[in-house]
């Protein structure tokens, strides 16, 4: 018989307090990783044409690579009853899976910054779409009187083919440094979850252009929060200047 603890490495479980800079930057890499190594499992099963199994996959690659966010919000926590929110937002699937939503609302509204906000809301029935398209990616189910749901009949080659778009999209590899964590803390701390955000994140993208760390350009991102413009308008303007 196979017991629980031979599957669990020795002094491996799951810690729930507070994290360094240093600490939080390997664990937004490690995911990134780690999305990025599902979202291109999920494109050798679509080369396969094994669509469920590609976009089961590619779901696992947007919960992966919505870690990310989560963690960025894990040093603004000011109480224990916040901290173990930001711990259980973290291990909870449709918290993490929001950020397709991003991504379908810079397609369809151009990318306005309070758009991709309410877009991103993780317990959106939205969120709930992504969580039942990985299990009918999984399992039969019975839907109905005498009707069965087979991954095979339900999830089409259109369907698998742009979750892996997505997750393509959502993990591609940019590293994060323990600097880049101590300004995020530093410029975002003291505003977090308030209407000053917006302009925490230009002075935050300023401090990092100064440091000569990858981030939006500050008059970039202050026309974007500002909507005067959106980011299909920055990506079309990246692309022919």
């Amino acid at each position: 018989m196979l017991h629980r603890n031979a599957l669990m490495p020795t002094g491996l479980s799951h810690y729930r307090g507070p994290l360094t800079s240093k600490e939080l930057a390997d664990g937004i890499n490690a995911a990134r990783r780690n999305a990025h190594r599902l979202a291109t499992d999920a494109k050798l099963m679509l080369s396969l044409k094994r669509y469920p199994s590609a976009a089961l996959m590619a779901v696992l690659a947007i919960e992966e690579a919505g870690k990310v966010s989560i963690l960025r919000g894990l040093p603004f926590a000011r109480t224990d009853e916040e901290l173990q929110a930001v711990w259980r937002d973290y291990h909870r699937h449709r918290a993490k899976n929001g950020a397709w939503l991003v991504l379908d609302s810079l397609k369809r509204t151009g990318g306005r910054f309070s758009d991709v906000v309410t877009a991103a809301d993780q317990y959106s029935e939205h969120t709930a779409l992504l969580d039942g398209v990985k299990k009918l990616a999984l399992y039969t189910e019975c839907v109905s009187k005498g009707a069965w749901s087979s991954p095979d009949e339900v999830i089409t080659p259109e369907v698998a083919a742009e979750l892996v778009r997505v997750a393509e999209l959502l993990s591609q590899i940019k590293e994060v440094t323990e600097r880049e964590l101590d300004l995020w803390i530093e410029h975002l701390g003291p505003v977090w979850n308030t209407p000053a955000m917006a302009s925490a994140l230009v002075s935050w993208a300023a401090a990092m252009e100064r440091a000569g760390l990858v981030a939006p350009a500050p008059d970039d991102l202050q026309r974007i929060l500002s909507g005067r413009e959106t980011l299909a308008d920055l990506l079309q303007r990246s692309r022919t200047g």
